[in-house]
C-alpha cells in the first residue's frame, strides 16, 4: 500500500480492470456525464479475484461489494456517488485540476500521520487481501470452455462496433 495520498481522476466509464485500480485509489473523482462504473466479471463467467473483493469490501462494505460484483451491472453516476464508489463529480474540463488540488491538499497533512492512519484504516482489508490471494480459483475460471466463449464473444460484439 502506498503510504501517500492517492486520487484517482475518471473521465469516464470505469468497469472491471478500470474499477478495481480506481477503487484502490483513497478517493476517486470523476467527469460529470454519462460514465457507468461496474464489475462485469460475472458476465464473462468468472468471478472477481477474492484479494479484489477485499478492495471493494473496503470502499462499499461485504453488501455493497457483493451487489456489485455478483449483479455485474454496471451503475451511473449518481448511483456511484450514493454508494460511495465515487466521492466527487466535476465538470470534464475541470477534473484534473480538481483531482491534482485534492491531491496535493491530502499530501500537505503530516506525510507520517496521514500514512499511519492509512494503514490502521486498511490493515484488516490488507489483512483479508493477503490471505484471499493464497489459492485463488480465479485463473481456473478464466480459463474454462465458458468462458472462454463468453470472452470471444464481448470481443466480436466490441469489434464489429467500432
Amino acid at each position: 500500500m502506498f503510504p501517500g495520498p492517492v486520487v484517482a481522476a475518471l473521465p469516464g466509464s470505469a468497469v472491471a480492470g478500470g474499477l478495481i485500480l480506481a477503487a484502490a485509489a483513497d478517493e476517486r473523482i470523476a467527469a460529470e456525464g454519462e460514465a457507468v462504473f461496474g464489475l462485469s466479471e460475472v458476465a464473462l463467467g468468472v468471478p472477481v479475484p477474492r484479494a479484489l473483493l477485499e478492495v471493494f469490501r473496503h470502499v462499499l462494505g461485504a453488501r455493497g461489494m457483493e451487489r456489485l460484483a455478483a449483479s455485474g451491472e454496471n451503475v451511473p453516476l449518481d448511483r456511484a456517488l450514493a454508494i460511495g464508489l465515487i466521492d466527487r463529480a466535476v465538470p470534464p474540463g475541470d477534473l484534473l485540476d480538481h483531482a491534482l488540488e485534492r491531491a496535493r491538499r491530502l499530501a500537505g497533512n503530516a506525510p507520517q500521520a496521514h500514512a499511519e492512519i492509512k494503514r490502521r484504516a486498511r490493515a484488516d482489508a490488507v489483512a483479508r487481501f493477503d490471505e484471499a490471494r493464497r489459492g485463488d480459483p480465479f485463473l481456473q475460471f478464466w480459463q474454462s470452455a465458458g468462458a472462454q466463449e463468453r470472452i470471444g464473444a464481448l470481443v466480436e460484439r466490441l469489434t464489429r462496433n467500432r
